[in-house]
């Protein structure tokens, strides 16, 4: 383990952090970052014991750190998970919310724990906005929304207002190209897509049709792709009055040819209104994953216009669909364990609580692939 790279902290500031899903791909990548650069002791923790202790194992050796340990843990059985959370300062969730909902945020509350998520689930962030009181009373950190999208789009959007001014346009895409991809995270997605998306346009939100979707340009290696609205809280929530912005959209790319045009049918059909019909859009898009060509990667892209007429491109991904939203997520844990944490304490979403410029210099340094060109006005 190399030394130099760990984060220093008083003995009082949180040392336990338990990550849910940890032997799962996000959950193991974060875990790894967070063992090479912080001196935390991690718990992974999931419904498997063995697998959780076979990959406490491995990352010990590949790290060379012994801070790390595997527990069995039921998601679904809410008494156990509260009193698990109450052996631990942190739990980062790095399991699909299906099911779920806001009960595991409930469990940290009630644990009287801090509390990370990479997921955009609606139930769970209904939960957490008639909590934020109560979190923040409690002298609490809940940090929402982390990761890669969500959590990217509205941390780059503020760093392009930071660095250009009053902006005007923003468009912010993204392209996902990832041959697995497991049920539970198939089925999240779904949910989202199915619930009703809004674009920012002439300085109000609006509901978003398909006909707003547009070709995005993602550069020589991924090419021109047709993408299309998806609504994140992240980016409503931003102050869009105060960074002068007049139009924005978030733009997402399919995964492949095959499940666009399976994804496009379900929709049409309406499919996702039921159970049944998410489960089986679920089923399909995890069958049909394997049709996915190379490169693989995850890319956001915002482009930003301000009203000085300067401009802006921010790139940023990585070829692994899962480490692109580990990487993010372990920045967003190393940037709060610096933090004094009771006075900033309460309900946060990440692209907006964070230093953006020590986060893209965080993320570049461990691994993520940051480009960013400027074309200033004189």
């Amino acid at each position: 383990m190399n030394n130099s790279n760990i984060i220093s902290r008083k003995e009082k500031k949180i040392r336990k952090i338990l990550i849910l899903g940890g032997y799962g791909a996000v959950g193991y990548e974060t875990t790894k970052i967070l063992l090479n650069r912080t001196d935390a002791e991690i718990v992974i923790a999931g419904r498997s014991l063995e697998k959780a202790q076979s990959a406490a194992v491995k990352l010990s050796k590949e790290t060379n750190n012994t801070h790390v340990s595997g527990k069995s843990i039921d998601a679904f059985n809410y008494n156990e998970v509260v009193s698990v959370f109450k052996m631990i300062d942190w739990v980062i969730i790095c399991i699909p919310l299906t099911g779920l909902g806001g009960n595991l945020a409930q469990a940290a509350y009630e644990a009287g724990i801090h509390y990370l998520d990479i997921n955009a689930n609606q139930e769970k962030q209904a939960y957490l906005q008639s909590m934020a009181a109560n979190i923040k009373q409690k002298g609490l950190n809940f940090v929402s929304e982390a990761g890669c999208a969500p959590g990217l789009p509205s941390l780059l959007v503020l760093y392009a207002y930071e660095q250009l001014g009053k902006l005007n346009t923003v468009d912010i895409g993204l392209i996902f190209r990832e041959s697995k991809v497991s049920y539970g995270t198939a089925y999240d997605m779904l949910v989202e897509l199915g619930a009703k998306h809004r674009i920012f346009k002439n300085g109000d939100w609006r509901k978003a049709m398909l006909s707003d979707g547009k070709k995005i340009d993602f550069g020589l290696l991924y090419g021109k792709n047709q993408c299309y609205p998806f609504e994140f809280l992240e980016l409503v929530k931003l102050p869009t009055k105060e960074l002068g912005i007049n139009n924005m959209g978030f733009y997402a790319a399919g995964f492949n040819p095959v499940i666009n045009m399976l994804v496009l049918v379900w929709m049409i059909t309406r499919l996702y209104k039921s159970k049944v019909g998410l489960k089986l859009g679920a089923k399909i898009a995890t069958w049909a994953g394997k049709f996915t060509r190379p490169p693989f990667c995850t890319v956001i892209q915002v482009d930003a216009t301000a009203r000085n007429g300067s401009r802006m491109r921010i790139k940023v991904g990585h070829e692994d669909a899962y480490i692109a939203t580990a990487i993010p997520l372990a920045a967003c844990m190393t940037q709060m364990l610096e933090m004094d944490l009771f006075s900033q304490s309460g309900l946060h979403l990440m692209g907006h609580f964070l230093k953006s410029d020590k986060f893209l210099k965080d993320i570049e340094s461990m691994g993520m692939d940051v480009k960013i060109e400027h074309e200033h006005v004189t």
